[in-house]
């Protein structure tokens, strides 16, 4: 019974979800709204990283990627666009899901197709990529430049913009849903095969599998998933800026799914929410030392729970 316990304690996490909005007055569910945007972008780190073994620090240029894609069509500056009088935030819904997955497309066809990229090395060469797309953001006038872009719509509904309880609704809502795709790719046969890979790709490349493809397959999954999340993002912070593609948010998240538990989407997701709280928190608790007691929680949790704070109870 007891090893059953997180079987029935995901589905419970979840639904406890959609029923918080009871209990919160409007700022804390719109915070709360914000922060499961992170949770949806730590469970596409949870993909790759949980799932196949790649070790990605660059997870934020298709966060970003996505944000920026969303703002740049809702505020009218996609040229073909132009002419449209509704529709516009479903377009960059759509360029937010589709355009991050084209880039992790191009840069796992170098990563992956001919190489042996992982581990550590995967990690850095990541990494160096988001300094890279942030750099390029801070010098891309068009759209903003290091001020980025301000004044981006809310999440709309029939020319209506949506209120809190109906945005937090939305943003969980889609959020279950990749977590219920991810669940169904977890436990198929695809599944089984993005272990295989992770535990021992050379003897799963001797079977005859695929492994790059896999690989690649699982990363432009990530990316749109992380893209979607910067979409989300965007229309409840009403501002993007480079240091949303940048390799400061791309190790963020990685701690939010190290202290969650990174073999679980639901551990990840929680990790994000958790760790956001517990930021604001030390933030008024311990002023301009909070970053330190953060720092030293994550070197706790590391060693005493390897496997993430959530791994055992969320699966």
């Amino acid at each position: 019974m007891l090893k059953k316990l997180p079987v029935y304690l995901t589905p419970l996490i979840w639904l406890s979800l959609f029923v918080l909005p009871q209990f919160l007055d409007g700022y804390t569910l719109s915070q709360l709204s914000i922060y499961l945007c992170y949770g949806l972008l730590a469970m596409s780190l949870s993909l790759i990283w949980g799932q196949v073994g790649l070790l990605c620090l660059g997870q934020a240029i298709f966060f970003g990627i996505g944000a920026y894609a969303m703002s740049l069509a809702t505020l009218d500056k996609v040229p073909l666009l132009l002419n449209l009088s509704t529709g516009q935030q479903s377009v960059g819904l759509l360029l937010a899901v589709v355009l991050p997955m084209l880039l992790a497309f191009f840069i796992s066809l170098l990563l992956f197709n001919g190489s042996a990229l992982d581990g550590a090395f995967l990690g850095l060469v990541t990494l160096a990529l988001a300094v890279v797309a942030e750099r390029f953001f801070e010098h891309w006038r068009y759209a903003g430049g290091v001020n980025g872009l301000f004044g981006v719509p809310g999440l709309m509904w029939g020319g209506r913009e949506l209120g809190e309880t109906a945005v937090y609704y939305v943003t969980l809502g889609l959020s279950s849903i990749v977590a219920l795709g991810l669940y169904s790719v977890k436990y198929s046969a695809w599944g089984l095969l993005l272990k295989t890979v992770r535990e021992n790709e050379s003897r799963t490349n001797h079977l005859g599998v695929n492994t790059v493809r896999i690989k690649m397959l699982a990363f432009v999954a990530s990316a749109g998933i992380a893209g979607l999340a910067g979409a989300l993002f965007v229309t409840q912070f009403f501002f993007v800026s480079p240091n949303l593609v940048g390799f400061a948010l791309s190790t963020e998240v990685l701690i939010w799914v190290a202290v969650g538990g990174r073999f679980s989407f639901t551990a990840a997701f929680l990790g994000a929410i958790s760790v956001r709280l517990l930021e604001n928190y030390l933030g008024d608790t311990f002023g301009n030392y909070w970053q330190l007691v953060l720092g030293f929680v994550f070197i706790v949790v590391v060693l005493f729970f390897p496997k993430g704070v959530f791994g055992k109870v969320a699966k």
